[in-house]
């Protein structure tokens, strides 16, 4: 029998679907060069109020790590007290009540913020992957391109899946007792709404959660992100009873949405 020898020394690279053999240093990156390094995750805060939230953001940090980037933008950023003084409610308008970068509280209308929130959002969203709104507030969805995060609708369906028989609501302002009744009441068989500020009147928040165990409240909500950490420990220990609170509630939804 004759073996043929074949003699490809003449056959162009590919042709016969291989490369010719390349050398360990054209394949292996060069020894001591460093990998690129991965883009890191970025995550909007936007604020009803002023940037930054040093009230909330380490409170969130808590939760996500170190490893998330947090970007912070407010609707009320660099505007005078005077132009912040004429954004408050008119007539029967939506009663929203935030921080400012001072410390102090303000009360605005839902009307007047949410063209300033729009604003602020078109420029932070091409900035991060998704977007905390930090207020429980509610809102039309607003156009995105990234996911926004919206704590009233997380804060419902949380309160819904657990079914209380008697939920009782904490708000901020008495002026937002009647609009909690009608946002809550689905979700309850029995429903109390209490007031007590987060920013200027905290210390009655242990007679509050006291007055809400009396009254057979089962589940309780602190329905603003100006609550804390601190503020629900107090509650929780005069009522007796499980507490939600919006800020970790957020920032466990998007430690789940982003990693």
């Amino acid at each position: 029998m004759r073996i043929m020898r074949l003699d490809f020394t003449h056959v162009r690279p590919g042709v016969l679907g291989f490369l010719p053999h390349r050398t360990a240093e054209k394949e292996a990156p060069r020894r001591g060069a460093k990998p690129m390094p991965a883009m890191a995750t970025r995550l909007g805060a936007l604020t009803i109020g002023q940037s930054p939230r040093t009230d909330i953001i380490p409170e969130l940090r808590s939760v996500l790590g170190n490893e998330i980037e947090i970007v912070e933008a407010g609707a009320l950023d660099g505007l005078s007290s005077l132009e912040i003084a004429r954004l408050a409610p008119a007539g029967e308008e939506q009663v929203l009540v935030t921080r400012l970068r001072d410390g102090s509280s303000t009360r605005i209308g839902h009307g007047h913020v949410v063209p300033l929130l729009s604003e602020r959002l078109a420029d932070l969203l091409p900035r991060v992957d998704a977007v905390l709104l930090l207020c429980t507030g509610t809102f039309a969805p607003f156009p995105a391109t990234r996911p926004i995060l919206y704590p009233e609708r997380l804060m419902l369906a949380m309160v819904q899946a657990l079914a209380p028989r008697h939920l009782g609501i904490i708000t901020p302002d008495p002026a937002q007792a009647e609009e909690q009744q009608v946002r809550w009441r689905p979700a309850a068989d029995r429903l109390s709404v209490l007031a007590g500020s987060p920013y200027a009147s905290a210390e009655t928040l242990p007679a509050l959660g006291a007055d809400l165990a009396r009254r057979g409240a089962d589940l309780i909500v602190l329905d603003s992100l100006g609550y804390g950490l601190a503020m629900k420990a107090v509650v929780r220990r005069t009522a007796g009873q499980p507490v939600l609170l919006p800020r970790t509630v957020l920032a466990r939804a998007a430690a789940e949405l982003l990693g």
